[in-house]
């Protein structure tokens, strides 16, 4: 069910509802007891909403109308907490949500948007974007799948990152109270890409070498750059930083989003809300896709990750570059390959599945695919920082130099950036991407195989050192 849905929107006829608190009249219910759901809504936008009280009434209204209940949004501390620390909220920047929130069936021709597929681009402009956020705030989707889920994951006052959840709150009603002081051609002018792209679609010349090992021989190798931070940053979202011709790499799950935590998937969506609307229409990420975001506006900016994070506002405020979501490899789940058995009898005991050849293919899969997403130019470049090194366990060499590979094959520059915590592991990479051997992909690959699969994960840079 997950890969065949479509987000049908809001005002949809097919949208219907059990009045439940009489809000119309009953000659606007059908046969079976149910009103157009938009009807009802627009009667609902028409009260005077101008403190918290009217505005929790609102929310609760619309959730209890389609979901039966609050669902996730609990008690509504949080967001009650941070509309409290919004001085405008009601002046300026509800009025804004309200404006987007009527104008959806003015801004998108069709009641549905299907779900993207492989090569496919959709484009929206911000005013198509906004609505969407105005509806995502409100709640007032219909879930089109049973693991879908919306902004209302940030209002219960039990929060296991309360510090972030206030961040990309604040960024939210940043968003809307900057869109409410443009005009319509202005919001319509700027454009926002969704593209979900594929390892296999990725075949025309001008774009990339080939992911067919044959070539691998001849495939020099990219450019490839280290810059150590004090910090891991969502800066280099920001054009200024990236250019039109670069992108930075996501460790995004493969339902990709926004979430409740500060991992660094959670800290760009959230820092750029025209992201939120991805999980609308983004299918579960498959081995050989990537999804690519491109022009989403930052609003705040984020130093940190986790626990130890500290975020601004951007003023003025920046253009956005391009976001590549990539799923890594759930280590903890990964096959680590065919069949050993050690001495007690242990079924792959002590095998590091990063180095397993389908693994290391996945991820290239995977690489490639990002890479090639987005038209190749001399200073194409990629910024990345432990792909998929965190929560998804990888071993950080492996991940790096397939990255490096995928780069090379695609034929875009690779950055990689390092915070304090990583800069004395930066430096033994930096030594090992020097090493005069390494001359094409091949070498690469080549250098990745001669590494014990027993090795143990963090350790193969080590190995390497010690076998130069």
């Amino acid at each position: 069910m997950r890969q065949h849905f479509e987000c049908v929107l809001p005002c949809a006829l097919s949208c219907r509802v059990i009045d439940r608190f009489s809000v119309l009249e009953d000659s606007c219910e059908d046969s079976d007891g149910s009103v157009p759901f938009w009807l009802l809504l627009k009667e609902l936008l028409r009260q005077n909403i101008t403190a918290w009280p009217s505005l929790l009434d609102l929310l609760e209204t619309i959730s209890v109308t389609l979901r039966g209940s609050s669902a996730a949004a609990g008690d509504y501390g949080s967001l009650r907490l941070a509309i409290a620390n919004e001085s405008s909220f009601f002046t300026d920047i509800w009025p804004s949500i309200l404006r987007f929130a009527v104008a959806l069936p003015k801004v998108f021709t069709s009641e549905t948007i299907p779900k993207l597929a492989p090569g496919q681009t959709l484009s929206l402009s911000q005013s198509q974007c906004a609505s969407l956020l105005a509806h995502q705030f409100l709640c007032s989707f219909e879930s089109p799948r049973p693991d879908f889920y919306d902004f209302s994951v940030w209002y219960d006052s039990s929060q296991r990152h309360p510090l972030a959840v206030s961040a990309y709150l604040h960024s939210l009603f940043t968003y809307f109270r900057v869109r409410g002081t443009q005009t319509r051609s202005e919001v319509e002018a700027q454009v926002v890409e969704y593209s979900l792209w594929s390892a296999e679609a990725a075949t025309n010349p001008d774009q990339a070498t080939t992911l067919s090992s044959h070539c691998w021989e001849t495939t020099q190798l990219s450019k490839i750059g280290i810059r150590k931070l004090t910090l891991h940053s969502t800066e280099f979202h920001n054009i200024e930083h990236l250019g039109n011709a670069g992108a930075v790499v996501i460790s995004a799950n493969k339902d990709i989003g926004f979430g409740q935590s500060a991992t660094q998937e959670e800290l760009h969506v959230g820092a750029a809300p025209e992201s939120c609307v991805a999980v609308l229409f983004t299918p579960q990420l498959k081995d050989e896709q990537a999804l690519s975001i491109n022009s989403a506006q930052p609003i705040i900016q984020f130093k940190g990750q986790r626990r130890d994070i500290s975020w601004k506002t951007h003023d003025p405020l920046v253009a956005g570059g391009r976001l590549l979501f990539m799923d890594a490899l759930e280590i903890d789940l990964a096959d680590p390959g065919p069949p050993s058995d050690d001495q007690n009898g242990d079924t792959n005991a002590g095998l590091l599945p990063d180095l397993a050849e389908k693994n290391m293919e996945r991820e290239l899969k995977k690489a490639f695919a990002a890479f090639t997403s987005w038209p190749l130019t001399a200073d194409s470049t990629v910024v990345t920082g432990s792909w998929g090194c965190g929560a998804f366990n990888g071993e950080p060499t492996v991940k790096l130099l397939l990255l490096w590979m995928a780069a090379s094959l695609s034929r875009r520059n690779l950055r990689v950036v390092f915070d304090e915590a990583e800069w004395e592991y930066g430096s033994s990479f930096e030594k090992l991407i020097e090493r005069k051997s390494l001359k094409s992909v091949a070498d690469v690959m080549c250098l990745l195989r001669s590494v014990p699969k027993s090795t143990r994960r963090l350790d193969v840079m080590q190995w390497l050192n010690d076998n130069e």
